[in-house]
């Protein structure tokens, strides 16, 4: 909810390569080829502090798909919605 992230990008970078350590039983040998890229002005922020696992999928629906960042707080109820659809379709993408 506000500033860079970086202290939490870091994190779950530190976090993917220790569970790749643990699962793969090697290193994450393609590490240097991530690019960590923090938060920026125009990234959608929520506005409260329960909508976070929308915002989640949101992001992961929108950067797979290699789509523009161009969601907000005032969407968030056509997100619900197409979440709860592609669960109840069984279908990944919304």
């Amino acid at each position: 909810m506000g500033g860079s992230g970086r202290h939490y990008l870091h994190g779950l970078f530190k976090y993917i390569q220790d569970e790749h350590q643990e699962k793969k039983k090697k290193p994450l040998l393609d590490k240097d080829e991530w690019s960590l890229v923090e938060c920026q002005p125009d990234t959608p922020q929520q506005l409260n502090h329960y909508d976070c696992g929308v915002f989640t999928c949101a992001f992961a629906d929108f950067l797979s798909r290699d789509a523009p960042l161009n969601f907000s707080q005032v969407h968030i109820t056509a997100l619900r919605e197409r979440i709860a659809l592609a669960i109840v379709k069984k279908d990944a993408s919304f």
